[in-house]
């Protein structure tokens, strides 16, 4: 079991009014407080207790990377903002996680660099500290893997022109080498590898293509995206953390 946030702030029992809710279906981008509205008849301003359960069947998805609007669950504290208000919520087996980042560009100019991976997405956004409870039992929080970098771009050497000595930039065709293979995605909670330098010229280490006449090295691969964090903790207090298995967390807590 994970203890997200175990300090309550416990109202006097009847005091305010309670709401049991239950998620189990997919849903991205998921606005707790919005979500919450539009399935109780809570008018969003009044303070109350809510038990949310995300069942077995859910999945909660973010699609991006910005991650107070784009993460698979969103919690936030301008949306709740009554004193009081308490948030308890159960994920009793569902899944909730962030967007995978893409692949950097593949360099195809001689010499040249690949694109950075881009980050993966965030799992849960939270800025309401002690307010909220999560208990994750069975549950996965994972948040999405980085994007590998791009590949390096190719070797080029030029060639002696008809023996006279001087060197005359080609083009294409043989003086020229392959750009690199992309580097992987990343998997959940892992940022993703660089990519691989191109391959040099064919003829580079011919007398006719020496140092004189090079035209470019091959290009380095671009770095890997970050992953995202399986819970962004926006000003939030530092959960404190219980798990008895793997993988329930994938990703930084922070």
């Amino acid at each position: 079991m994970i203890l997200f946030n175990t300090v309550l702030i416990v109202a006097a029992a009847g005091s305010l009014p309670s709401y049991d809710v239950t998620i189990n279906t997919s849903l991205n981008d998921v606005n707790l407080a919005t979500y919450l509205q539009s399935n109780t008849s809570w008018d969003g301003n009044t303070a109350a207790n809510f038990t949310v359960t995300l069942g077995s069947s859910a999945l909660l998805t973010g699609t991006g990377t910005t991650p107070s609007t784009q993460s698979g669950l969103i919690i936030k504290s301008s949306d709740f903002p009554a004193e009081g208000t308490i948030l308890i919520i159960m994920n009793t087996g569902s899944r909730i996680s962030g967007k995978f980042g893409s692949k950097g560009a593949t360099a195809t100019t001689s010499g040249g660099t690949g694109g950075t991976g881009s980050s993966g997405g965030h799992a849960v956004y939270c800025n309401m500290g002690t307010r909220v409870s999560f208990l994750n039992s069975n549950g996965e929080i994972w948040s999405g893997g980085g994007g590998g970098g791009g590949g390096g771009g190719p070797g080029q050497c030029n060639t002696y022109d008809g023996g006279d000595g001087s060197c005359n930039f080609l083009g294409s065709g043989v003086n020229i080498g392959t750009s690199g293979s992309s580097g992987s995605n990343g998997s959940y909670g892992q940022n993703g590898s660089s990519g691989n330098s191109g391959t040099d010229a064919p003829n580079a280490s011919d007398p006719v293509s020496a140092s004189n006449c090079r035209y470019a090295f091959p290009g380095s691969g671009g770095g890997g995206g970050a992953a995202g964090r399986a819970i962004y903790l926006d000003g939030a207090a530092s959960p404190s953390l219980q798990t008895t298995s793997s993988p329930q967390v994938l990703g930084a807590i922070s």
